[in-house]
């Protein structure tokens, strides 16, 4: 069989071409550092790659959940331990007022104090956080929690923990950013139709 010089010519320059595509994408390959720069590429690689990256932002996305729920509950925390605080100043307010070398000056002076702590104490109930949420409302977090009537302090969230709001913070777990208040009922003998509670009365969890 002869081969003429032509053809010699094509194969050469088919060869050179082909050396210079692939020249082309190993430099491509360098640039970016990646060995599969399209699906074409490898086929089964490409789409482990794509199902891995999904996998990458969920666990990134739950790190963030993770982070933000830390300093979520650390600020609830926060309002809890000023609560405790006002508590404890009442009692001492309390034990105060026992005091029989009281004149009647001093013991207006002590209620009215124990006045100015029961409004910090309603104002800590009913706390808001940066996105204007209510802290201690339950789920209904849109609502204020608890609102003064004439007959006392009224509670008007809820304890419904399935309605309560969620993140997930890993594939698996789900934790609500904001406790969900329980309130206790009254004694029998206080009891009324309507659930009243002070501050004090609805512990969270």
């Amino acid at each position: 069989m002869r081969i003429s010089s032509a053809q010699l010519h094509d194969a050469s320059v088919r060869a050179m071409t082909s050396q210079q595509a692939s020249l082309s994408k190993v430099a491509e390959q360098v640039a970016a550092q990646r060995r599969v720069l399209s699906p074409a590429d490898d086929p089964v690689a490409s789409s482990r790659e794509v199902g891995l990256d999904v996998s990458l932002r969920a666990s990134q996305q739950m790190q963030k959940n993770q982070a933000d729920l830390e300093g979520q509950l650390q600020q609830t925390q926060n309002y809890l331990d000023q609560a405790t605080d006002v508590l404890s100043a009442f009692k001492s307010s309390i034990v105060k007022a026992g005091s029989g070398v009281l004149s009647e000056s001093d013991r207006a002076t002590v209620v009215a104090d124990m006045k100015a702590l029961r409004e910090q104490m309603l104002a800590l109930a009913n706390t808001q956080d940066e996105s204007g949420n209510f802290v201690f409302a339950g789920y209904k977090q849109d609502s204020q929690p608890f609102t003064r009537t004439a007959a006392g302090v009224v509670y008007g969230g809820t304890a419904a923990c399935a309605k309560a709001r969620s993140v997930r913070i890993d594939s698996s777990m789900r934790i609500s950013p904001a406790p969900i208040c329980s309130v206790r009922p009254l004694p029998a003998n206080r009891a009324s139709s309507r659930r009243q509670v002070s501050p004090t009365r609805a512990g969270c969890y």
